[in-house]
């Protein structure tokens, strides 16, 4: 249900080890306070500038994008860095093996063509084999508190339907309703899914204490 990429884990869970475990928190300017956990504006830096990166990667230029562009990066930074301590506190009585870690390790590991260039990328973005291993327990944890506290959610047929009708109207080739049904209905339920945790997130913030500083 949670599926995981080396580049979600980068731009994401990195923010678990600096935020919500004390990582690089140097006890500089604080840009936000959460249930007394303190997130600097280096660390908002730091992954605003991951995210940059992210952007040049594919050939664009934020800086060109303008002021409000780059503004909003920074408002969606941190406020993923918020919801980040949220769910690593919310999941912390949770637990996960050695053996799912490894797993999940291995899988991410699987999607390089050679180890070396699984390991360039680890060290491009400060990971070691260990601290990698240690982010990925915590979105473990993390997964198991969604499991536990998000709503079941289905599709129904008139909900395909309408789906299926939008995507017909896109295409110029004729689909078959059956033929897509299932890649519909996984699309409808993961939409659901995101919601769910959608409201499952605004709820730890509702009840959360948030001091925003910038």
């Amino acid at each position: 249900m949670f599926k995981r990429t080396l580049l979600m884990v980068t731009l994401g869970l990195l923010a678990l080890v600096m935020v919500a475990c004390g990582g690089t928190n140097d006890g500089g300017e604080t840009a936000a306070i959460v249930n007394e956990e303190v997130i600097t504006v280096a660390d908002v830096d730091q992954q605003v500038d991951n995210t940059i990166a992210m952007y040049a990667q594919d050939g664009i230029d934020v800086n060109e994008q303008g002021d409000e562009f780059v503004e909003m990066i920074k408002q969606q930074t941190l406020d993923g860095l918020i919801t980040e301590v949220l769910l690593v506190k919310a999941a912390q009585d949770y637990t996960v093996s050695e053996e799912e870690v490894t797993e999940e390790y291995e899988a991410i590991k699987a999607g390089f063509e050679t180890e070396e260039q699984f390991n360039e990328v680890l060290a491009a973005n400060n990971f070691t084999e260990e601290s990698l291993k240690e982010n990925l327990e915590q979105q473990l944890k993390i997964d198991q508190f969604f499991l536990a506290n998000i709503n079941e959610v289905t599709a129904t047929e008139e909900e395909l339907q309408e789906l299926f009708e939008q995507y017909s109207e896109m295409v110029e080739e004729e689909l078959e309703f059956e033929e897509v049904k299932v890649a519909l209905e996984q699309e409808v339920v993961q939409q659901k899914q995101d919601e769910e945790m959608g409201r499952i997130i605004q709820e730890l913030k509702e009840q959360a204490e948030i001091e925003i500083l910038i």
